[in-house]
C-alpha cells in the first residue's frame, strides 16, 4: 500500500510494506490519498514545526549513519544562493541546486554534504523502520 499527499510543490508518494507510524509535516494544504488502509493522521498547521535542518557550510559535515533509516529525504531550501554536493568535496557527487525536487536515498549510511555558501541550508526527514 502507499499513502500519496499532494497540494505541495513536490507531491510526497510513502510507500510502506506494513503499518507504522510515519510522521510527516506539510505546511497549507494537502490532499491525503490513503491506499492499503494505513492510519492517517492529520495535524492542523499550527502545529507544524520546520523539519530539520543541516548548514554544510564550506567545511562540509555529514548527516551520520542510522541503521534503522530505510531512506533519507533531502531538500535544499529555495532561497539557497550556491550548489550544495552531496559529497565531503566541492566539483565532485551530486550538486544540489534551490529549486530541485526533493531526494529520496536509500540508505543507512553516512551520507557527505558540502555547501558552496557558508549559510546555505538542507532540510532533511528520515524514514525509519
Amino acid at each position: 500500500g502507499a499513502v500519496h499527499i499532494s497540494g505541495q510543490d513536490s507531491p510526497l508518494d510513502v510507500v510502506l510494506t506494513a503499518p507504522s507510524p510515519l510522521p510527516v509535516a506539510l505546511p497549507g494544504a494537502v490532499t491525503v490519498e490513503n491506499e492499503g488502509g494505513f492510519g492517517v493522521v492529520l495535524v492542523p498547521g499550527s502545529a507544524v514545526t520546520t523539519p530539520p535542518e543541516i548548514v554544510p557550510g564550506l567545511a562540509g559535515t555529514a548527516i551520520p549513519a542510522n541503521p534503522s533509516r530505510l531512506a533519507l529525504i533531502l531538500k535544499v531550501d529555495p532561497d539557497n544562493a550556491g550548489l550544495v554536493w552531496l559529497s565531503s568535496a566541492a566539483g565532485q557527487g551530486l550538486p544540489l541546486a534551490a529549486g530541485d525536487p526533493p531526494l529520496t536515498l536509500n540508505t543507512d549510511a553516512a551520507v557527505a554534504l558540502l555547501g558552496t555558501n557558508a549559510t546555505d541550508k538542507v532540510y532533511l526527514m528520515e524514514i525509519i523502520e
